[in-house]
């Protein structure tokens, strides 16, 4: 008798150990194949064979792969829209209307409709106009218009960016705002510089003519001058 209950008790715990094995290869499949993630409640040490407060779902790997796919595909077209834009240009996001903007950072330019390179390649020279609005960290603080230039450089990046407002709106013409408040002897010219290549005017005066199109006109350009407002016109 006591070893037909000894044999029962045997079968009995192997059974138990049987089940509980079971039990710690169902929860660690579980684990290995769930997302990881900071939200994964499965503990890494599945050996209690505790079970998760709640369980995620399983990610396929079809589903992995075509997860991705979909971002690999949307960097790629990103990259290729960034690209194709003509040299200088970058895509933005406004921070008021959450509406995509194209900035250049060569011109400072900044405008809602994407930019198209006209395919010509760089001219050998380009025609520009300009109105300059010297600081007292210009490199010759004095023009025809004030002996003695005292404003600073933030004062004259604000006088800029009242002319741009007012070039931009039509209430002004460049050409009128250049004649009577640029500080280059330009300004009898209504701020025409003629034509002009490559290393004649400094280095960032020269880029942002350069990317400019013929028509448009740049945001604050800074050298050692001042400050400036560019307009290609040929």
């Amino acid at each position: 008798m006591a070893a037909i209950l000894l044999q029962y008790t045997i079968l009995g715990s192997a059974y138990v150990g049987l089940h509980w094995l079971t039990a710690c290869v169902s929860h660690l499949d579980r684990y290995i194949y769930a997302p990881q993630s900071e939200n994964n409640l499965y503990r890494k040490d599945v050996g209690n064979c505790r079970k998760p407060v709640s369980l995620q779902p399983k990610l396929s790997y079809v589903s992995y792969i075509e997860i991705k796919f979909s971002g690999s595909a949307a960097e790629k077209h990103k990259m290729a829209d960034e690209e194709n834009l003509p040299s200088g240009w970058e895509k933005r996001m406004s921070r008021s209307s959450a509406k995509v903007y194209y900035f250049n950072h060569i011109t400072n330019a900044s405008q809602w409709e994407r930019p198209v390179g006209d395919g010509r390649g760089e001219p050998d020279k380009v025609r520009c106009s300009h109105l300059l609005v010297k600081h007292n960290e210009s490199r010759r603080p004095s023009s025809w218009r004030e002996q003695n230039i005292t404003r600073t450089k933030d004062e004259a990046l604000e006088l800029i960016q009242k002319y741009i407002e007012k070039i931009k709106s039509g209430e002004e013409k460049f050409e009128s705002l250049a004649s009577q408040f640029s500080d280059c002897s330009s300004a009898k010219n209504g701020g025409d510089l003629g034509l002009f290549g490559r290393g004649q005017m400094q280095k960032p005066f020269e880029d942002a003519s350069f990317a400019l199109k013929v028509g448009d006109m740049s945001g604050p350009v800074f050298t050692d001058s001042g400050v400036h407002i560019i307009l290609r016109t040929g």
